[in-house]
């Protein structure tokens, strides 16, 4: 990612929706699901992704376990839109705990409350020399989408200059899960099935995970591949 593509993933560290990457992977709790199967996989893409981050990461306070898997590039179809994907699939103790932070989340990334606090950790994330500035941080209406329990998606368009780059916030829940995904394309013009795509993909391998468990870790069977 560059460095205002961080600066939108460090700002969703800094609102604890995305738990931060540890500097080593760490093994989950036994009997955790695969939470490495949920996620976005190599082969829901286009060949040519490339992976920085795929492993468990330490889980945030209220969290059991938490797996991040990153593409600096992907794209979902031939000849279609190039975009980095930063994902995390976080695991709760319940359903109903996981579908009230969708829902908390989702009141949040849409409030003006939620708005400027967004602006302001962006703008503190990119840094001085960045030029970029709180007016640069534009929102669009957060929507309900269909893949999963209480999804929803959110368009936030950074500007710098003559440049502008689009972020996708998607937000999936499902059982006791809950997976965050942020895309950033370069410019405007971004699919709208972009984030449909992604989010189904994320649903239906959450679906399918939660209806075979299985302990997992960094290796083995039902590990990190």
């Amino acid at each position: 990612m560059n460095r205002t593509a961080a600066a939108l993933a460090a700002t969703l560290v800094l609102l604890g929706v995305l738990a931060a990457a540890a500097a080593f992977a760490v093994t989950p709790p036994s009997g955790t699901p695969n939470l490495a199967a949920m996620t976005v996989q190599s082969a829901d893409l286009q060949p040519g992704s490339v992976i920085t981050i795929d492993a468990y990461q330490t889980p945030p306070a209220g969290f059991l376990a938490v797996y991040e898997r990153d593409f600096r590039i992907a794209q979902t179809a031939p000849h279609g839109t190039l975009f980095a994907l930063e994902t995390q699939v976080q695991l709760t103790s319940s359903t109903s705990i996981a579908q009230r932070v969708v829902g908390l989340e989702r009141v949040e990334f849409g409030s003006k409350a939620g708005h400027k606090l967004i602006e302001s950790a962006i703008v503190r994330s990119a840094g001085a020399g960045s030029g970029l500035k709180a007016k640069d941080v534009r929102f669009g209406a957060v929507a309900r989408i269909a893949p999963g329990r209480g999804s929803f998606d959110e368009r936030v368009t950074l500007r710098l200059g003559a440049r502008t780059e689009t972020s996708e916030i998607i937000e999936v829940g499902d059982g006791p899960v809950v997976a965050l995904l942020v895309a950033v394309t370069p410019g405007t013009h971004v699919p709208s099935s972009l984030s449909h795509t992604l989010a189904a993909d994320v649903a239906r391998h959450i679906g399918a995970a939660l209806a075979s468990p299985g302990s997992t870790g960094p290796s083995g069977t039902t590990g990190a591949s």
